[in-house]
């Protein structure tokens, strides 16, 4: 079962900071998962909100500052922590959030860069966003893609619709309404399964009982350690 650090090891560091990707790579995970906005001027950067207040870290939205308002902050851009984990070969896991405006061209940026940087198998694009994987398939389409899921009703849905949209790899369900039976269906049509967020060793325990490809994990040391 593969480790991904979610957010960097976000219980050690500040989550999406380039210290919480550095402790994640000297940990030795399988890969790094991150998420990506635009600014104002278009460059990419690593931050789970759009809405600074979320992040307590100021009033406004990403969006609407440059870079260089934004790096004041402590906020990495993509190109600082694709080059810090390109010598490793650990994969890279890039979650495109979605920002009013920029539905269109924010996944196109953000592929663009991480192909740049990065060999193709050490990236995964995935987004929650139907439409993000739709312009994904289209501009990227030797790209990996998975689909992450939230809501319980995904149960219901045949996988290969999603397949049949999206040219998807894998799905990234929520592990709270994640079970064994999905797990092997989803698996049985070729989907590798990678549950979030598996952060106690009961979690943790769990997921490898289910029998998943991997977990997002804020706390990688210690599924390294119930795993490894």
């Amino acid at each position: 079962m593969k480790i991904f650090a979610h957010r960097g090891a976000s219980k050690e560091a500040r989550e999406n900071s380039m210290e919480a990707f550095r402790k994640a790579l000297e940990i030795g995970v399988d890969g790094i998962e991150l998420d990506c906005v635009l600014t104002k001027d278009k460059i990419p950067v690593v931050t789970h909100y759009d809405d600074l207040s979320i992040l307590k870290l100021g009033n406004g939205f990403v969006r609407h500052k440059t870079w260089h308002e934004i790096k004041e902050l402590g906020i990495p851009n993509l190109t600082q922590v694709l080059e810090l984990t390109r010598p490793t070969k650990t994969k890279v896991i890039l979650d495109i959030k979605a920002q009013k405006g920029l539905m269109g061209i924010g996944p196109r940026i953000i592929a663009g860069l991480a192909q740049e940087i990065l060999a193709d198998d050490q990236i995964l694009l995935s987004s929650f966003y139907w439409r993000h994987l739709f312009i994904l398939k289209k501009y990227f389409p030797l790209l990996p893609r998975s689909l992450i899921l939230y809501q319980r009703g995904f149960r219901l849905v045949p996988i290969e619709i999603f397949d049949k949209l999206f040219s998807i790899r894998g799905v990234h369900p929520w592990l709270k309404w994640t079970n064994a039976a999905l797990v092997k269906k989803w698996q049985s049509k070729g989907f590798k399964v990678n549950t979030w967020v598996a952060n106690t060793e009961e979690e943790i325990k769990r997921c490898k009982e289910m029998g998943v490809d991997g977990i997002f994990t804020d706390d990688p040391r210690l599924a390294r350690r119930i795993l490894k």
